[in-house]
């Protein structure tokens, strides 16, 4: 169903670094960070992403309590070798986008996952990891659940944008009432 892309930076061709955030997906690491964390002269080992691709990392949040995998939306580049990057082998992915945006897979990890010697990481094998079992329906089932959660997204989307209105609205009403 999905394989592990293995694909290296040779000779470090690629120079924009992406980084997976368990609150914001898939970024450049330069913006979210606002400096290069990762050594352009050291790119060579980082896994090669294409867009479409999904990532894990596997830093436990608040957010992730098992680190996130997002799908790269933003572009080609490279990721740090401590994720695991990884592809579906059919075009259409965004089912797999939200499933991996719920917790559902997440009591998977915890059983062959192990935080270790380090308490921010989970440690899963990489076999382990792409044996993960995905509870999938049929293609034309997928469709619908990915529209049917993408519409929902928007609808929050534009109830977001509404609310900071509201709320830019509000805070200059106050400032004309209670002028300093």
């Amino acid at each position: 169903m999905a394989g592990r892309g293995t694909e290296r930076n040779q000779k470090g061709k690629i120079k924009r670094v992406l980084t997976n955030s368990a609150e914001h997906g898939v970024l450049d690491q330069r913006e979210y960070f606002d400096k290069d964390i990762a050594i352009q002269g050291n790119l060579e080992n980082y896994f090669v992403v294409d867009q479409g691709d999904f990532v894990y990392n596997p830093r436990i949040s608040s957010f992730a309590p098992v680190g996130p995998i997002s799908r790269n939306d933003v572009g080609k580049g490279v990721m740090s070798p401590l994720y695991t990057v990884f592809s579906f082998r059919q075009s259409d992915t965004d089912f797999f986008a939200h499933y991996f945006n719920s917790s559902a897979w997440h009591s998977y990890m915890r059983k062959v996952g192990s935080t270790g010697a380090r308490h921010d990481r989970m440690a899963i094998s990489n076999s382990d990891f792409l044996a993960m079992p995905l509870s999938v329906p049929n293609p034309k089932e997928q469709q619908k659940i990915a529209h049917c959660l993408s519409s929902l997204d928007e609808v929050i989307g534009l109830e977001s944008h509404k609310l900071d209105a509201l709320k830019n609205l509000k805070k200059g009403l106050m400032q004309q009432l209670f002028p300093q």
